[in-house]
């Protein structure tokens, strides 16, 4: 299966704030008036908020539009633009596959991190969290929209440092996905001989 396959080691690819959702509300620019967007929605079916030019979209609270969140976001985007290069941008259903090496506990001995490399994360945040701020991030470079994502693998695991593995294939309409592309299983199993070595490295 053709394809594209990219690693990206920058620590803020496992931070919490890139997934964090806002609390959306409106807000009246005449009346001050505010409604969560639910409240609002209501209100509208109603009759209440006839015209939605009257009232301003805002969100409160760790939200996509503090510029941390922004920063990251952009950096994160420069990454993949930078990795992804001038391979294509496919605008057909695809395949996405996620590695993502999330770190162990500094705090654990060396025998216990020989342990838990590679075993399954099953901490927050929810890997959900991890695909969807990364599906955005992959919109308009590796795939023209995201709609386009018709099959998804996803990997949590222990890692010595911070990786992240994207592999984008195409695929056949009628293709039914039961295993990640032989790209894909190639770079994840060069990285973790990687991280294996790295892990010998800290015990010296």
């Amino acid at each position: 299966m053709r394809g594209n396959v990219i690693t990206l080691r920058r620590s803020l690819l496992v931070n919490k704030a890139l997934s964090v959702k806002a609390n959306v509300y409106v807000r009246n620019k005449r009346t001050r008036a505010m409604f969560s967007l639910g409240e609002y929605t209501k209100k509208k079916c109603f009759g209440y908020c006839v015209n939605l030019a009257d009232w301003d979209l805002f969100a409160l609270g760790n939200s996509y539009l503090s510029e941390k969140t922004r920063k990251d976001r952009e950096d994160i985007e420069g990454q993949i633009l930078h990795e992804w290069g001038d391979r294509e941008c496919y605008n057909c259903p695809v395949l996405v596959c996620y590695f993502f090496g999330v770190p162990m506990p500094s705090s654990e001995s060396f025998k216990r991190k020989q342990e838990l490399l590679f075993t399954h994360v099953g901490k927050r945040p929810d890997e959900g969290n991890y695909t969807y701020a990364m599906d955005n991030r992959l919109e308009g470079i590796a795939f023209v929209d995201d709609k386009l994502i018709c099959a998804k693998m996803v990997s949590k695991v222990y890692t010595v440092t911070p990786v992240t593995i994207i592999g984008v294939f195409p695929i056949a309409e009628k293709d039914f996905v039961s295993h990640q592309p032989e790209a894909f299983v190639t770079e994840r199993a060069r990285e973790e001989e990687r991280q294996r070595s790295l892990l010998c490295v800290l015990r010296k």
